[in-house]
């Protein structure tokens, strides 16, 4: 996914200043490089409640999104194998 449409989805949910935070963290640690599902980065903004005024390193929020990422994954493959 391109970094413009990432930066569109953080804008969308209401965490613009997420993104303008770790964008720099976001290409360099390769996290959402993998990522093709907007979806997926869509419910993880959804899931948890990030705010501007909290302090939040982006070790945190990388644990965070792989958490998400690790049940949405294993949650897809249940779906999979159940229908």
């Amino acid at each position: 996914m391109e970094a413009s449409q990432i930066k569109e989805i953080f804008e969308n949910s209401g965490y613009g200043f997420l993104y303008k935070k770790f964008h720099y963290q976001l290409f360099v640690s390769g996290l959402l490089d993998d990522i093709d599902d907007s979806e997926l980065i869509e419910g993880f903004l959804d899931s948890y409640c990030f705010e501007q005024n909290v302090n939040l390193c982006f070790d945190n929020f990388s644990f965070y999104f792989k958490t998400y990422y690790y049940s949405y994954v294993k949650h897809d493959l249940q779906n999979h194998f159940l229908y």
